[in-house]
């Protein structure tokens, strides 16, 4: 019988994207958490990809700039002195590509 065949198919089609959807809102949930994990190690530049590189130079720009805006803040700046202050650094940053 194909039909009865193809309504179990779709039966395990529900069942894997529920389980798909499952694991995608826990990682989000923990995302902080795996963030944290990551930067908290030593990343071997050598075991990189020429993109993984890029990739991780770049975030760690912006993370050392997304600090000097939340340090900013801290002290009471304005937003429109911390754009005058970081904007230099964003342009080098590549902060409107991400």
């Amino acid at each position: 019988m194909a039909g009865s065949r193809d309504i179990a198919d779709f039966g395990s089609l529900d069942l894997l994207e529920n389980a798909s959807a499952a694991f995608l809102e826990g990682v989000k949930r923990r995302m902080g958490h795996l963030r944290r994990a990551v930067t908290n190690g030593d990343i071997d530049s050598d075991a990189l990809s020429a993109a993984e590189k890029l990739q991780w130079t770049g975030w760690q720009r912006r993370d050392e700039i997304n600090g000097m805006v939340r340090n900013l803040h801290g002290l009471g700046h304005s937003i429109k002195g911390i754009v005058r202050t970081t904007q230099g650094d964003c342009i080098s940053a590549g902060c409107d590509e991400a």
